[in-house]
């Protein structure tokens, strides 16, 4: 509170009452709107007199954040000579992974935006006397990286007191920076032109992993600009790449507009990350490990049962097939949409689409290989080429992973069971 009147009550034995009814209680409203209950039978005298105004504003020099899931973080502000001490627990909004700009109001209960009042979370202490917050406001705001905390505290002594601190944080920021010490390739082979690299730092606070793509004669990662890009060409690294923090455990995808520059031993990171933060690293040393590149052979799986998927009702025209090989060493789902009035798989090419007009397969398509299990999902660029034969039908498809991996899986024969539509 930044102008009130406190209140200061004189508590005499049961019988002094100055209010002739008894069982009955006096409510004060105080300035901020929040209440205060007294028992009347136990009140003898009221007075007012006029509170702390124009405290000096401490200079909060040091800084400590320890974040936890929900939005919630605690933030412990000191100055130099740590004679004054605020512990204030912020709830921001419940996905947050950084610590967001805005104003936090004190409050026992609360959604978002707020700073629990209660002691064993938020209080005070002043040359080791330690007290408990009242009501108050925090306010965040940053520009770029550097933030300003500014605490207005009413404490449980009915005391003012205020503090600031500006500057960057040590962790939970919108920005992260750090150099990252250390470099390897992947150890999967990969497609010409595609390297693998995962990246962490000195305190293992942090690890990144890049898929990036160059011409395909390269046998290490080229110098040069790579910018974030889901269509697997030179000078672009894909959407198979992320970013990991640790303390709390936070695992992101990267956006459009991240950049990458590679210039010998040092690589500079300039990030736009999913969950909001911006990412500023730098790495100067050598990437440890050898790249390995496929055959330029395509790999061919072969199916040898293939079934329509009957368990949900489908839309007009579209065929959930499932297919396994002999052996179960994989299995996988196409989802294909046709014209409305096919009953039965029509003949011809289908490509990779979610628009879910005829004539494409949808992402709801994928593999599953097992020893070793991995999940394949398809791309731009796959293709099923659908063929009536004798034995049934010729299923063709030829595959992009999200990886960027390629390989072909066909099946012929008989599809069996009965595909089944809602209805309209």
């Amino acid at each position: 509170m930044n102008s009130l009147m406190r209140i200061s009550t004189v508590l005499l034995a049961l019988g002094a009452s100055a209010f002739a009814a008894s069982a009955q209680s006096m409510t004060v409203v105080l300035t901020d709107g929040s209440t205060k209950k007294f028992g009347t039978d136990y009140v003898s005298q009221v007075t007012l007199r006029e509170g702390q105004t124009d405290v000096p504003e401490l200079e909060m020099t040091q800084i400590k954040l320890e974040p936890y899931s929900g939005g919630n973080v605690t933030v412990t502000l000191s100055t130099e000579d740590e004679s004054t001490v605020y512990s204030l627990d912020l709830y921001g909004p419940e996905t947050a992974v950084f610590l967001h700009p805005g104003e936090y109001q004190g409050s026992f209960t609360g959604n978002e935006y707020y700073f629990d009042l209660k002691e064993d979370y938020t209080f005070v202490k002043t040359n080791g006397s330690r007290l408990s917050v009242a009501s108050g406001t925090v306010t965040v705001s940053n520009t770029a990286a550097i933030y300003t905390i500014a605490a207005e505290l009413t404490l449980s002594d009915g005391s003012l007191t205020k503090g600031k601190y500006v500057g960057e944080l040590p962790k939970y920021s919108q920005y992260f920076t750090t150099n990252m010490n250390a470099a390897a390739y992947d150890e999967d082979a990969k497609r010409k032109g595609q390297f693998g690299v995962t990246f962490s730092d000195e305190a293992f606070t942090c690890e990144a992993y890049f898929d990036f793509f160059a011409a395909e004669d390269a046998t290490t990662l080229p110098d040069g600009e790579y910018v974030y890009s889901e269509d697997h060409t030179p000078g672009t690294f894909s959407a198979e790449s992320y970013f990991e923090t640790y303390a709390p455990y936070i695992h992101s995808a990267l956006l459009p507009g991240s950049k990458i520059t590679v210039a010998g031993s040092v690589i500079t990171f300039d990030l736009l990350i999913a969950d909001g933060r911006k990412g500023e690293f730098t790495f100067n040393g050598n990437i440890t490990g050898t790249p390995t590149f496929k055959s330029d052979e395509v790999v061919t799986y072969t199916a040898t049962a293939a079934a329509y998927n009957s368990n949900q009702l489908r839309d007009k025209g579209e065929f959930y097939i499932k297919l396994n090989d002999a052996d179960w060493t994989f299995e996988m789902a196409i989802d294909i949409y046709a014209d409305r009035t096919a009953t039965l798989l029509p003949a011809g090419t289908y490509t990779f689409s979610d628009s879910k007009d005829p004539g494409t397969f949808t992402s709801k398509s994928y593999m599953d290989l097992y020893s070793p299990y991995t999940t394949y999902k398809f791309a731009e660029g796959s293709t099923i080429t659908v063929t009536e034969v004798e034995a049934g039908l010729r299923i063709v498809m030829d595959f992009v992973a999200t990886n960027g991996d390629e390989f072909r899986v066909i099946f012929e024969g008989q599809i069996t069971g009965t595909p089944e539509f809602k209805e309209e």
